[in-house]
């Protein structure tokens, strides 16, 4: 563990202390993605 890099250690840290910060970041770029993939050519 001493290894790991600090910015990892940060990030996981953030995400842990934030579950349903990282829940709607994801549902976010979910909705964008389906966005794009729903748009017409």
């Amino acid at each position: 563990m001493a290894d790991a890099d600090p910015l990892d250690l940060q990030l996981l840290s953030n995400i842990v202390k934030s579950p349903m910060e990282a829940v709607r970041e994801l549902q976010q770029v979910l909705d964008v993605v389906h966005n794009w993939e729903k748009r017409p050519d």
